[in-house]
């Protein structure tokens, strides 16, 4: 069935590319999944009807048989989680395989799934509490922007407004057409767990913000909800304070591998790592190590003479990524380096040292990381769905997005920024609470053609010489800005 484009919203506020559409996605169905899964969920075992789903998900991540009934499941459990037989725990919430079907409010970043009985905390790596919403209207999306409004946002929205308080509205805050309408579809949500691998997890180690050492209680708890695998592997869980928090994190969990190859502590194997937060706002560092599952695995790990600390290139900075690829993480650097040479050498900004050095600052470890894995992780998708991709994160004082799109000539992807790059960029900026003056921003723009790449940049060093990807605007927004 091809969706009308008068009746679905668009996917511009999508977080997945492959964001499930109920209804709209088709494909195999499997005998006796629905009967099984409704007869668990009937008598309260809601855990081992998701069991049931994951295995499906498990071999087809979009299955629009297994999504739908994810759907029926979690959202239709608003009056019996709380007498079920086997409650949802946070950790089935935050099950990355269950990202497709979440819905998140552009305006507060809240998520949910099935409707709006489910909030969970949106744009964190980690979530622990999940509560229940009611008796508030229910979430609402822009069939002509796909913006999205949670209940709470809805209600706000309805107390605020002097002329018709207490009405339902009809029109988007965003780009103003009267296109308020119900349901929301499900836009994704960033991974909130690390990813699940074949091979077995034998250890995680969790450096923690602050000087007092993490305790097995916070540990386990901690784990359970954000690699709940390592869990069931019975993987050893060390916890490591770090007092000041460095700023090159990375080194400091280098140095510790080398320490634990070098008393043959761990073996060759996987490696995967990710920044986190606990709910005391402390940062985390998380390395996820796996060994091969088979000894035949680990003799040929050995005989290639791929050591944990050698294969640290390969994992470092994997933002829940099952693959990453070297070629493109040396392209990508390449061509950022590249781009802030070019800036750093024009006359405008070479005579002022801090504004060189905001530039500069760009191309350090971590936004460069981001860049790298941001990219590595969404490329695929991004050109499965045709459309662009943008994350943001906060690293220090500057707010960095990354975007991708699918075109190289800038004239092409500038298509993918509905209503013009500079609306695009004063949406995301809206959303995330930020604004130019106040702090350093950063955006970076990944375009290709699968063949050949380039990078264009917007950066508003809070103090300091400005500039825009004049390559994106369109003549109208070239004349707004004076050029």
């Amino acid at each position: 069935m091809k969706e009308d484009e008068n009746s679905i919203p668009p996917k511009t506020y999508n977080l997945s590319p492959r964001a499930h559409r109920p209804g709209l996605a088709f494909g195999q169905t499997i005998d006796g999944l629905n009967e099984k899964v409704n007869s668990l969920h009937n008598q309260g075992r809601h855990r081992s009807a998701l069991d049931e789903i994951f295995k499906v998900l498990d071999k087809d991540p979009y299955h629009a048989q297994a999504l739908d009934l994810a759907l029926i499941v979690i959202g239709g459990i608003r009056t019996t989680q709380l007498q079920a037989q086997e409650p949802l725990t946070t950790a089935y919430l935050l099950d990355r395989r269950l990202d497709p079907i979440v819905t998140m409010c552009s305006r507060c970043r809240k998520s949910w799934i099935g409707g709006d009985p489910l909030l969970m905390p949106g744009m964190q790596l980690f979530a622990s509490f999940v509560s229940i919403n009611s008796g508030a209207p229910r979430p609402m999306q822009c069939y002509h922007c796909g913006y999205v409004l949670c209940s709470e946002c809805i209600t706000d929205i309805m107390a605020g407004d002097p002329l018709a308080p207490g009405t339902l509205p009809t029109k988007c805050p965003v780009c103003g057409a009267n296109e308020l309408k119900r349901p929301a579809y499900p836009t994704g949500r960033p991974p909130q767990q690390m990813a699940r691998h074949a091979e077995p997890v034998v250890q995680v180690i969790v450096f923690r913000e602050g000087p007092v050492p993490p305790d097995n209680a916070f540990l386990k708890s901690f784990i359970e909800q954000f690699s709940p695998d390592a869990i069931e592997d019975q993987a050893k869980l060390v916890g490591v304070p770090l007092f000041p928090w460095p700023a090159d994190v990375e080194t400091v969990a280098r140095n510790k591998l080398a320490e634990k190859e070098a008393s043959g502590e761990i073996l060759a194997g996987s490696v995967e790592t990710a920044h986190a937060m606990d709910d005391q706002g402390n940062r985390l560092y998380v390395i996820k190590l796996m060994r091969p599952a088979h000894k035949q695995g680990q003799e040929r790990a050995a005989a290639e003479g791929r050591s944990v600390l050698g294969q640290w290139k390969e994992a470092i900075g994997r933002w829940f990524s099952p693959v990453r690829s070297s070629v493109l993480d040396r392209l990508v650097e390449d061509l950022m380096r590249k781009h802030v040479a070019r800036i750093t050498d024009h006359p405008a900004f070479k005579s002022d040292a801090n504004v060189v050095a905001f530039y500069r600052s760009l191309l350090s470890p971590a936004p460069l990381l981001f860049a790298q894995k941001t990219i590595a992780a969404n490329l695929q998708a991004v050109f499965d769905g045709d459309q662009q991709y943008t994350e943001a994160q906060w690293i220090g004082d500057t707010f960095v997005m990354i975007s991708i799109a699918p075109r190289l000539a800038p004239t092409s992807a500038r298509g993918y920024f509905q209503g013009g790059y500079l609306k695009f960029l004063d949406v995301q900026l809206q959303q995330a609470g930020v604004q130019i003056g106040t702090t350093n921003i950063a955006h970076w723009i990944y375009c290709t053609d699968g063949k050949e790449a380039g990078v264009h940049l917007t950066a508003f060093p809070r103090v300091g010489q400005r500039m825009v990807a004049l390559d994106l605007l369109t003549n109208m927004e070239r004349s707004q800005i004076g050029l």
